[in-house]
């Protein structure tokens, strides 16, 4: 196998390794109505565990406006409150694209997120991009926010 193959190769295993993180991730943003606090609680400490301590987060909903949340105990704050006033979302992340960094150390994530919720049957479409950092052997999110889309 030569130089390019072994590269390629890794590429792959990291996009398959960021890809299998996405659909926790999409897992755990969606959660039924009226969980219990306990799960939800659980759930968000989980989906805080997939990011870097020092996140930023800066999201623009149409409809709903714009928050941003920087580090895991104000994300936990924003994911807490956001269960808090929507009965039940559901999450899926249809398209997904990662580019490695040529370093294999760094990692952009362009997706779609589709998220519907109970009092917006129509849900909302966003496109996001995010930023991954291999930290202490493991991928996680060091920025997210909505990407400027041309619609």
């Amino acid at each position: 196998m030569n130089m390019t193959n072994a590269k390629q190769d890794e590429a792959g295993v990291v996009a398959s390794k960021i890809r299998v993180r996405l659909k926790e991730i999409e897992s755990l943003v969606s959660f039924p109505p009226n969980q219990k606090p306990l799960t939800s609680l659980t759930e968000v400490q989980r989906l805080c565990s997939f990011v870097s301590p020092d996140v930023e987060i800066r999201v623009e909903v149409p409809g709903a406006g714009r928050g941003v949340a920087h580090g895991r105990q104000e994300l936990r704050e924003a994911l807490l409150a956001f269960r808090a006033t929507v009965n039940g979302a559901k999450v899926e992340f249809p398209d997904v694209s990662v580019m490695l960094a040529g370093d294999r150390q760094a990692a952009e994530v362009l997706l779609t997120a589709r998220a519907h919720v109970p009092s917006d049957p129509e849900g909302a479409i966003l496109e996001m991009k995010l930023a991954f950092q291999k930290l202490d052997g493991d991928w996680l999110i060091t920025r997210a926010e909505t990407a400027k889309t041309l619609r």
